[in-house]
């Protein structure tokens, strides 16, 4: 419907070429009712009565909603007065649609590192900051670059830089590291057994991650070859000017875990090259060894280790020792009834574990079963009783392997849940998707990722009155989740590798993250 005026334009007096008649107000009263008539039956009575209610202003939530002509988006307004757009990108674009707003909030309330992955043994290699809101990662570039990223919830990747390289892309280098808020972070990483040296970067306090990317590397040689390496930090040697480490690494032709010891001088952030001290040795190859703190509430400090053999090899014992970082003895409960057996402080050789199948030299917490084959994955940080989680199948059979869980102080086993088929198969590979524990772990939560038809990362733990209870925090059905792993202090996301391919251990896929409860 077109309105035409009564007239042109009214006069105010004392004009008086445009008075007020009947005639006009006739006008006025056939327009409104011409104009409800239109809108009769288009428009609910609710909405033709509506009061309105301005809602463009959210002052106690610091938030300005600005209508613009392509959409709707959200700025969020600080004290200062300073604008920061809601779901802003890298490269400060402005989100103009709602759909666009609310997808890049979505994107950027998980963690996604484009083209990296994490590995087995090495524990530390995301940290949750949570008086400050962000979680430091170090990973692993698909393009055989050492990497180390920071990501903040609701802003996504805020950094993401390059600290080095390795000539040989082999996912087995990913680095490890040690963060704690105000002080210089260290990172580690090596070349998986083609070279003897063990590589240290060390940023900036605060830690700033970005720093990394110009820091000094310093190089320990160690032994004939080195694979692995995340640092434990040892509080016992430390103080207020310089933190000391221990890092574990495996040598010898893939036989023995000792570790380097190195200093970090909070003032300069030179490192220290300390003495390598022995621990451990298999009579056989392809030996692994996790760690993690026990994270005493009194006492000496206490690191935690499980050992066992690759299932390509013909032992399959599992190990379970205990470190005291003060004394530097190693103890087992179910060896010499807890008698210390090694010494790291004062050893001048590694300590052989198992000697022979029969009659292992230390008395491992499963001994070795012809019937099956195992897959260790890691041991339990503490507070909570230590734990070990594993897969177990039957010999021949590892395709329809179980994940289980080991506990240290019962002696017994758990079923947790069939893992599926095995992923980048090879004689001595023979992966599974993974299993991990919580970094503290204060109950016995564990996370696993099933290969299945539907492939899904699950959280598992004991409920109310001791049932068993379990939550599917992922799915796909295109790329497969595997190598689950919470960040040391938790938080809010379990990371994962989202594996597109994996060949000779040269993979494809992301980092990415799933709610962690």
């Amino acid at each position: 419907m077109v309105y035409s005026r009564f007239r042109s334009a009214w006069k105010n007096r004392p004009d008086t070429s445009t008075p007020i008649t009947a005639e006009a107000l006739d006008h006025f009263e056939e327009g409104v009712k011409a104009a409800h008539d239109a809108l009769d039956g288009r428009l609910s009575d609710a909405t033709l009565n509506a009061t309105y209610a301005p809602t463009d202003v959210v002052e106690s939530a610091g938030l300005v909603a600005l209508t613009e002509s392509s959409g709707l988006s959200l700025a969020a307004v600080d004290a200062n007065g300073n604008l920061s757009w809601f779901g802003v990108d890298n490269t400060g674009g402005i989100p103009r649609y709602t759909a666009e707003a609310i997808n890049k909030a979505i994107g950027t309330s998980t963690v996604t590192i484009p083209n990296a992955c994490h590995e087995w043994w090495i524990l530390d290699a995301y940290t949750w900051l949570p008086a400050e809101q962000r979680m430091i990662a170090t990973v692993y570039g698909t393009d055989g670059s050492i990497r180390a990223c920071e990501w903040r919830p609701g802003m996504g990747l805020t950094v993401n830089v390059v600290v080095g390289s390795t000539p040989i892309v082999d996912d087995h280098n990913a680095p490890g590291h040690w963060v704690k808020p105000g002080r210089r972070a260290v990172l580690c990483w090596q070349r998986h057994a083609n070279d003897n040296k063990l590589r240290v970067a060390v940023s900036a306090p605060g830690p700033d991650v970005a720093s990394w990317q110009d820091s000094v590397v310093t190089e320990a040689t160690i032994a004939d070859e080195v694979s692995y390496g995340s640092p434990l930090h040892i509080a016992s040697l430390s103080d207020a000017d310089q933190d000391t480490f221990w890092i574990p690494v495996r040598v010898a032709a893939g036989v023995s875990w000792r570790f380097q010891q190195i200093s970090v001088n909070q003032s300069t952030g030179a490192v220290t090259v300390g003495p390598v001290r022995f621990f451990v040795q298999s009579s056989g190859g392809q030996f692994y060894c996790s760690f993690a703190d026990a994270n005493k509430t009194s006492g000496n400090q206490v690191i935690r280790v499980a050992a066992y053999h690759n299932p390509a090899m013909t032992d399959n014992h599992i190990w379970y020792m205990e470190i005291d970082c003060v004394t530097g003895d190693v103890t087992s409960p179910v060896h010499a009834a807890g008698a210390s057996f090694t010494n790291v402080l004062s050893a001048t050789s590694d300590v052989q574990l198992n000697g022979n199948q029969a009659s292992p030299a230390i008395t491992p917490i499963m001994a070795h079963n012809a019937g099956v084959d195992r897959r260790m994955f890691y041991v339990s940080p503490g507070p909570y009783k230590p734990r070990v989680a594993y897969a177990e199948w039957a010999a021949g059979s590892p395709d329809a392997a179980t994940y289980k869980v080991f506990d240290v102080q019962a002696g017994t086993s758990k079923d947790i849940a069939t893992a599926g088929p095995r992923f980048g198969y090879t004689a001595e590979a023979n992966y599974l998707a993974g299993m991990c524990f919580e970094s503290p772990a204060v109950d016995d939560t564990v996370y696993v990722a099933r290969n299945l038809t539907v492939k899904t990362i699950e959280r598992h733990w004991t409920g109310r009155g001791g049932a068993a209870s379990m939550k599917i925090l992922a799915a796909s059905t295109t790329t497969t989740p595997i190598r689950p792993l919470c960040a040391k202090g938790n938080g809010p996301a379990l990371m994962f590798f989202d594996m597109r391919q994996y060949a000779d251990f040269a993979p494809l896929g992301d980092v990415r993250s799933v709610n962690a409860k």
